[in-house]
């Protein structure tokens, strides 16, 4: 739990940030659980980079736009935590060190720990295995209606187990894996769902198999040896070395944090990828000239991925116009002053840290889907706070290299590879924000099919 060392009672004078109007006794919960992401763009655009949003049992400030992105990179960590808002999870979790919900030094040392982990070199040397693994579901799957979500939810938990913890999941356990950790953040850091949902046998049996599925990598990595080097480095430089930091709980998480982490980001991206395609048949027809030219050449690996200059603008867009983490919790750890208003210690908030991805002043038309922002001279995400997928200040999300190569390969693999139709009525395809980052409704669905007979 954060404290405010040096708390001094506010200036009488001082104003609070503007309320946004909301329902007597609700405040603005109906918007917040229905549509948050566009809840937050409209209360930017009406008051501002400050204001407060207020619900049964909570009270939040929102800081937005440019100046609060600079001032979560340059004072994040003099003033904001992390620890209050997992604590509950994390609880629940029993991971109380867990490198997502700790500050400070325990956070610093488990950060520098595992970024070498994720780093985008790292996986230079695993492009081909995540590519086999990817194809190998995609194949099954020829000729049959997909979900999407589930799909994707499976074929990422897979590449990242098989090329992290040389782990390949079932679908039972990453759809176990999904619920054990939508229900815990709901009910215990989002306070979106009663606390008795903790106790239903569904979350039991989820909570039951993850733990079991954690457990399971630990002694696959200790028995058989480990042959991607994760959880040697967490023994020999982490746990020798802090053992009061790698409880058996928090190994635990260490085992399964990057499926957790990694899932649902990747899965919605990749899904907002192809509901974009779906709109635009001309965008298909432009990456895929830019994919067969690379991919005939053989599989590129992270450095010519990289170079595929309309793929990665493309996902670059899709980041901007639909970012799955829109948004941060922190609580202040001390009083700060922000715009002429001070939000006062251990007041809770929210980070719209992607509310510059809307705003015309930093990308030009912010309505209009363009990739060619990205492109020279124009390089619209390169002015620094403006574009912010993968957050901002010391929690910034470590695996951002990782997402990258799998969301690159991963949409270039099927547009070389296949042919992909929608199998749904894409009029009725909406976002949907049951889990804790921002998806498509569970009803989206494709159909895909060989593209060349080699495949």
């Amino acid at each position: 739990m954060s404290s405010c060392p040096g708390h001094v009672t506010l200036e009488p004078e001082r104003l609070p940030p503007p309320v946004v109007k909301g329902w007597p006794l609700l405040g603005s919960a109906f918007p917040l659980l229905r549509d948050p992401l566009g809840f937050l763009r409209r209360a930017h655009e009406e008051h501002g980079d400050i204001f407060m949003v207020k619900a049964p049992g909570m009270s939040l400030v929102v800081l937005a736009g440019m100046e609060a992105n600079r001032f979560i990179a340059e004072r994040g960590r003099e003033c904001l935590s992390s620890a209050k808002f997992w604590q509950g999870t994390l609880d629940e979790m029993d991971c109380p060190h867990s490198f997502i919900g700790v500050d400070g030094e325990v956070h610093r040392f488990q950060r520098a720990l595992m970024k070498p982990l994720f780093a985008r070199t790292a996986f230079n040397e695993r492009i081909s295995k995540l590519a086999e693994i990817f194809m190998s579901e995609i194949r099954e799957g020829f000729g049959k209606r997909q979900l999407v979500s589930p799909l994707f939810r499976y074929v990422v938990s897979r590449q990242i187990g098989g090329s992290l913890q040389g782990y390949l999941p079932s679908a039972e356990e990453v759809e176990a894996l999904m619920h054990y950790q939508t229900t815990a953040m709901n009910v215990c850091s989002l306070k979106k769902w009663p606390r008795f949902m903790l106790k239903l046998p569904k979350y039991r049996r989820a909570k039951r198999k993850v733990q079991e599925l954690a457990d399971r990598i630990i002694r696959q990595a200790d028995h058989n040896g480990d042959s991607t080097g994760y959880f040697q480095t967490l023994r020999e430089k982490g746990q020798k070395v802090k053992p009061e930091w790698f409880t058996p709980g928090d190994l635990r998480n260490h085992a399964v944090i990057s499926f957790l982490a990694g899932i649902d980001t990747v899965g919605a991206t990749l899904s907002f990828a192809l509901l974009e395609l779906f709109k635009q048949p001309e965008m298909v027809r432009l990456l895929r000239a830019e994919v067969d030219e690379v991919f005939q050449r053989g599989l590129p690996d992270a450095d010519a991925l990289e170079r595929m200059e309309k793929v990665n603008n493309f996902v670059r867009e899709i980041l901007r116009v639909y970012p799955a983490a829109f948004a941060l919790r922190r609580t202040a750890t001390r009083n700060f002053d922000f715009q002429g208003y001070t939000v006062g210690c251990g007041q809770d908030i929210i980070l719209f840290i992607t509310a510059n991805h809307t705003n015309a002043a930093w990308f030009k038309e912010p309505d209009r889907f363009d990739i060619a922002r990205y492109e020279a001279p124009h390089c619209e995400h390169r002015v620094g706070g403006a574009w912010a997928p993968f957050g901002r200040g010391p929690h910034t999300c470590i695996g951002a290299g990782l997402a990258n190569i799998l969301l690159t390969l991963n949409l270039s693999l099927f547009l070389f590879h296949t042919e992909i139709i929608p199998d749904c009525d894409l009029s009725k395809v909406s976002m949907d924000y049951s889990n804790p980052t921002a998806g498509l409704s569970k009803g989206f669905a494709i159909k895909f099919t060989p593209r060349r007979a080699s495949s």
